[in-house]
């Protein structure tokens, strides 16, 4: 049986900042959903992180999604999208579960 090991990744120009938010890993890369920043504002952004090119990049939402909130659950679902369960915006405690699609595909 071969040995488990640590990999560490070189600092990338655009950084996920802050607490509270959830991840989900997806082939060869890592969704981000939400948390808080510096100042305590509580996020909804989505950020990806390729592991092979070492970079992240904000992952652009076309329409309103389950808002701002920190510790959600993440669980991927299939290859392109993913289950957002729960969570809190500082005030509300959220029961609710969305999915994001990652990349619409036209058929």
């Amino acid at each position: 049986m071969g040995s488990s090991f640590w990999v560490a990744f070189s600092a990338c120009s655009v950084t996920v900042r802050g607490l509270g938010f959830c991840r989900v890993l997806r082939m060869c890369r890592m969704v981000f959903y939400g948390g808080m920043n510096g100042k305590g504002e509580v996020l909804d952004e989505i950020y990806e992180f390729n592991f092979h090119t070492q970079s992240f990049e904000l992952i652009e939402q076309k329409n309103k999604g389950p808002g701002a909130r920190v510790s959600s659950s993440l669980v991927p679902l299939g290859d392109d999208a993913f289950l957002v369960f729960g969570g809190s915006d500082g005030k509300t405690l959220y029961n609710d579960l969305w999915v994001f699609f990652l990349r619409a595909r036209v058929r």
